[in-house]
C-alpha cells in the first residue's frame, strides 16, 4: 500500500505535505458517493460518504473484509462531529484566526467548517491513513485550487503529545491560539480515559478543547462543561443507535482526579 504522506525531514516548524495515493482515490471514489448530510446548515459541504446508494451500505462483514481499507468510519458524519460543527457555525469566534487540531478527524468535516469560519490553519489528525485521504479529497472538492487553506495531515497517534511540541511544530504563538476538536472519542472505556486525560492537560494549559458526543457510556461528564445541544438530522439519528441529539462540551480545567 502506498504511503499517504511523503514527509520532509522532521524539523521545527515544517509542515508535512500531502500526496494522495491513486489507489486511495480510486477506492474512495468508487465506493462512496459525493453527498451532503441532511442538515440545511451543512448542506453546502459535499463529502465522500457511504450512503444507501453505495454497495458498502448493505455489504456483509465477509464482503467488507475484502476491501483494502479497514472499517470506513471516515465515510460518515458522526453525531459528535456534527454537534461541534453546528456549534462553530453559531460561534465562529471560537476558531477565527486560530489553529484547529481536528483530532480523530474522520471525514474531516470539522476541519472544513473551522476553516470556513476563519481558522488560520487546520491540523487533520487520524490514525487511519484512509481518513486523511478522504479528508484531502473532501477539502479539494470544497475549496478552489487557488484558495486552498493551510492544512497539515498527521496520520499518527497524537495522544500524549506535549502541548509544547504542538506549539513549536505548528508555529502557534501560545496555547490560547489552539482549538482541539474531539468528536466521538468516548466509544471505548480505555480509549476514552486516555484521550480525555490528554485533552484535560491541554485545556489546563489554556488551549480550547471541544468534545462532541451523543451521550455514550464512557463520556466522563464530571470532567466536562456543557456548552450546546443540537438535535440530530433524521439520517444521523437513525444510524446512531437511537441517539437523537449531540452535546458539545468543553473540558473543565479545574477538575482534579486526586482525592
Amino acid at each position: 500500500m502506498l504511503r499517504l504522506l511523503r514527509r520532509r525531514p522532521a524539523s521545527v516548524g515544517r509542515r508535512s505535505y500531502y500526496t494522495l495515493p491513486p489507489m486511495h482515490q480510486e477506492w474512495i471514489s468508487g465506493h462512496t458517493e459525493r453527498a451532503a448530510i441532511d442538515c440545511p446548515h451543512l448542506a453546502h459541504i459535499q463529502m465522500q460518504l457511504i450512503t444507501p446508494k453505495c454497495a458498502l451500505w448493505t455489504a456483509s462483514s465477509e464482503v467488507a473484509a475484502t476491501y483494502p481499507f479497514p472499517d470506513p468510519f471516515w465515510a460518515f458524519c458522526w453525531p459528535g462531529s456534527y454537534g461541534i460543527c453546528r456549534y462553530l457555525l453559531d460561534a465562529p469566534a471560537v476558531v477565527a484566526g486560530k489553529t484547529v487540531l481536528d483530532f480523530g478527524a474522520g471525514c474531516g468535516i470539522g476541519s472544513i467548517v473551522s476553516l470556513d469560519q476563519g481558522a488560520s490553519q487546520a491540523i487533520v489528525n487520524d490514525i487511519d491513513e484512509w481518513s486523511c485521504s478522504a479528508t484531502h479529497m473532501n477539502l479539494i472538492q470544497h475549496y478552489a485550487a487557488d484558495r486552498m487553506p493551510q492544512v497539515s495531515m498527521e496520520p499518527r497517534d497524537l495522544v500524549g503529545t506535549p502541548l509544547s511540541d504542538l506549539l513549536r511544530q505548528y508555529k502557534i504563538a501560545d496555547a490560547s491560539q489552539l482549538v482541539v476538536l474531539a468528536g466521538d472519542v468516548c466509544y471505548e472505556e480505555g480509549l476514552a480515559r486516555r484521550v480525555i486525560d490528554w485533552l484535560h492537560g491541554l485545556a489546563s494549559a489554556n488551549a480550547t478543547v471541544l468534545v462532541g458526543d451523543p451521550g455514550r457510556q464512557f463520556l466522563p461528564h464530571q470532567r466536562l462543561a456543557r456548552v450546546a445541544t443540537y438535535k440530530l438530522p433524521p439520517s444521523l439519528a437513525k444510524d446512531n443507535y437511537g441517539h437523537d441529539g449531540a452535546v458539545v462540551w468543553t473540558m473543565d480545567a479545574s477538575f482534579s482526579s486526586s482525592p
